[in-house]
């Protein structure tokens, strides 16, 4: 189960820093909620923070849970939406666990102690998870308890704060975290899961300001005039992941025992047959486009075209519905006919990135936990390619400085770097099907092309689902994405013969967060978020 598996990384990891320890140290770490400012280490209250905040992206137990990961690449056709819209709340349990009772309260413990102990850099870091983790829960949940969570019994039942105020408190928090990451002479810390090679203040700084640039962004259609003002003070002082090497994203390894530190994702798709299926509508913009991309993304179990028999919702009429030619098998946005035993080794799965898996060169079979990088991929939040295009989007809708098709050829270039890097990690060799550095320009020279000759819209258009084809293995971003834009135009609606309902424009509240929470009552799915000023029925 992937809370089992990401836990495990943690113990892989740290287990040789561990080695003569006290006994007292090593039982702080199996209850970090009793750690105290008076018993803790601020060494492994963040370890256990920077792992609170993985299971917070991608926590998922197959049996009773669904991560907030999992279900924006559903909402976003980027993996298969297989039924409604709509999930009981129960199911998000683990979300508000790992954030509140884990992430929060690790880091409500942990700076006091980093502070008094000259930790800057600790402190610092632990703030930009926690920002991030703030400015998430907005997006995912509107209103959220911030100012009275955390605090014990002295408010067992917080009160939510408004999401604007949590998202101008988010801002505030990323400055006291730069300004503890500024701190020369505060020590690295021991086990850094996001930049594990070496002394990165910098790096975690780059990290706050892309985060500043993305609440801007994202507030945009509420405050226009700040989100212009704060964009343009970021970009004249650059200092943001403009660089692969900078890029924030948890790393996983290929060691499966004693602990299991590999991708969760690898895990779920890759023991015998894949277990999900990819979405068609996302599978064909990079196998109709010639993308440079596909054969990292994705990777087809079988190469062959199917039969009937291979054809599960052949039954409908619609052969599009599971398949779109040249073996690449998955399922349209919504379709929940029937499955069969067999699909598991036939359908499309993911491939070398991001998760680790096998490179397509055409070899075909079912998946098994020897292929490819083994699980050692990544899960990607805010990487240089990001960056860019939000720089393009900024630049397009709001006048920032610099030029947006500059900013959307560079958000497409890095995202085929780092791509096709995974094409020779562990097992893989993409000798032979590598696309040419003439391939590459021939791709990008069209979709410029493109952009180049199209209105105001059109290149909105193009920058977001460039954007959303580059954040494969991250959710969240184009879930924003498309509820501040409605765009990519051409986005699959649900299909006819399934009733999926709304879309849903923000998350309901876990079970857990109303029952337990006097303040908190439920709400709906069609609510939307304080920077989504678009109309109701804006998006499907």
């Amino acid at each position: 189960m992937k809370n089992i598996y990401i836990k495990s990384i943690f113990i892989a990891l740290i287990s040789v820093l561990l080695i003569g320890c006290e006994t007292s140290e090593l039982n702080l770490l199996d209850d970090p909620n009793n750690i105290t400012p008076e018993n803790g280490d601020a060494r492994y209250l963040l370890n256990s923070a920077q792992l609170s905040f993985e299971d917070f992206l991608g926590n998922e137990d197959s049996n009773s849970s669904e991560s907030l990961t999992a279900l924006t690449l559903d909402y976003t056709r980027m993996t298969q939406l297989f039924g409604p819209y709509q999930f009981e709340p129960a199911r998000i349990d683990n979300l508000w666990t790992q954030a509140y009772p884990q992430t929060f309260e690790n880091i409500k413990t942990l700076i006091p102690i980093a502070e008094e102990n000259g930790l800057n850099t600790h402190a610092g870091a632990a703030r930009v998870l926690q920002a991030y983790t703030l400015v998430t829960l907005v997006d995912l949940f509107g209103d959220i308890p911030f100012s009275e969570a955390n605090q014990g019994i002295e408010f067992l039942n917080p009160r939510l704060d408004a999401a604007a105020d949590v998202y101008n408190a988010a801002l505030e928090i990323l400055d006291l975290a730069i300004a503890n990451l500024s701190d020369d002479t505060a020590p690295a810390f021991d086990t850094d899961l996001f930049f594990p090679s070496g002394n990165n203040r910098e790096a975690w700084i780059k990290v706050a300001n892309t985060l500043k640039l993305k609440i801007y962004l994202q507030s945009r259609l509420v405050n226009e005039s700040a989100s212009r003002q704060g964009i343009n003070s970021l970009l004249q002082a650059d200092n943001l992941i403009n660089n692969a090497s900078e890029d924030f994203a948890f790393n996983y390894s290929s060691q499966s025992t004693p602990n299991d530190a590999r991708h969760p994702t690898f895990i779920d798709n890759y023991n015998s047959g894949s277990n999900e299926f990819m979405s068609n509508w996302y599978m064909k913009q990079f196998l109709d486009n010639n993308d440079p991309r596909i054969r990292y993304y994705f990777y087809r179990q079988q190469i062959t075209d199917p039969t009937n028999a291979d054809i599960p919702c052949n039954g409908l009429g619609n052969v599009e519905l599971c398949y779109i030619g040249d073996g690449y098998f998955g399922r349209d946005h919504g379709d929940d006919t029937f499955t069969t035993s067999g699909m598991f080794q036939r359908n499309t799965t993911w491939g070398a990135y991001p998760v680790g898996g096998k490179f397509d060169d055409d070899s075909g079979g079912r998946t098994s936990f020897e292929d490819g990088a083994q699980g050692a991929g990544i899960r990607p939040i805010l990487l240089s390619s990001f960056t860019n295009f939000m720089k393009a989007e900024a630049a397009l809708t709001l006048g920032t400085t610099g030029n947006a098709a500059t900013f959307l050829e560079n958000g497409i270039r890095q995202s085929i770097t780092k791509t096709l890097s995974f094409g020779t990690l562990g097992n893989n060799s993409d000798a032979g099907f590598r696309p040419t550095q003439g391939d590459i320009d021939t791709f990008v020279d069209g979709i410029m092309s493109a952009y180049n000759s199209a209105d105001a819209s059109g290149k909105l258009n193009i920058i977001v689902k460039q954007y959303m084809l580059a954040a494969w293995g991250n959710g969240i971003e184009p879930y924003n994405a498309y509820r501040r834009t409605g765009l990519p135009s051409d986005i699959q609606s649900p299909v006819a013969a399934f009733p999926l309902g709304n879309f849903p424009r923000q998350f309901q509240y876990p079970s857990n967060a109303v029952n337990l929470n006097s303040n908190i009552n439920q709400q709906s799915a069609t609510d939307q978020v304080f920077w989504d000023t678009n109309p109701v029925n804006f998006i499907d």
